[in-house]
């Protein structure tokens, strides 16, 4: 588990980000992505060849000052500079992905750090606040679908599958098959009843 809390980032109390990552997968905190200062978590996902992938989570609050949502932006084209998965709720409900139509200032700024970072955004109907899926190339991401709400959230899940290489650790256990070995049940048994028999005495 990975979490980043708001308070983190500016005075303020609740609130944050979160990953839950398998612990089969090879992953490590980018500690370069996180020094940003916005509601965002990043971290690494190891891939064959000593390679990796940026998983990030972002929030953008509605009421989110105007030099964190900066940084929001500047992290997100950071992090489109290598092969990257970039998921979260970025409040921007004025945007239809697919006319690209737009409302608010930042909503055309954000579409177009999208189109300048050749991002693929996956997600193209509603979910509540308008979630995204974003990857680098666009065929990181298979059988994409919006789900019933989250528990009491305005949010509706987004289930898909990420399609990349990566390296699983592996656990090896041994155990002892003791029912197979080859024990000297003789040897041990004299062993044990000349010990016996020879008891033990202290000299004081």
């Amino acid at each position: 588990m990975y979490r980043k809390d708001r308070g983190t980032i500016r005075d303020a109390r609740g609130g944050g980000v979160l990953i839950y990552i398998n612990a089969k997968y090879v992953s490590l905190i980018n500690d370069s992505l996180n020094s940003f200062k916005c509601e965002t978590l990043w971290i690494k996902i190891i891939t064959g060849m000593n390679g990796f992938f940026n998983l990030g989570v972002c929030y953008r609050s509605q009421n989110a000052p105007s030099e964190e949502v900066e940084n929001l932006f500047m992290v997100v084209k950071e992090a489109s500079k290598h092969q990257a998965v970039i998921v979260g709720d970025f409040n921007f409900p004025g945007i239809n992905w697919n006319t690209l139509e737009y409302n608010t200032v930042f909503e055309e700024i954000f579409i177009k750090i999208v189109q300048d970072s050749f991002l693929t955004q996956h997600v193209k109907e509603p979910t509540g606040q308008l979630d995204l899926v974003l990857t680098t190339e666009p065929n990181m991401i298979d059988n994409l679908t919006v789900k019933e709400n989250f528990s009491a959230s305005d949010h509706q899940m987004v289930e898909c599958e990420l399609i990349a290489e990566t390296v699983v650790n592996e656990v090896i256990k041994i155990r002892y098959c003791y029912d197979k070995a080859n024990y000297m049940y003789d040897e041990i048994k004299k062993a044990l009843n000349d010990n016996g028999r020879r008891g033990y005495s202290t000299k004081v």
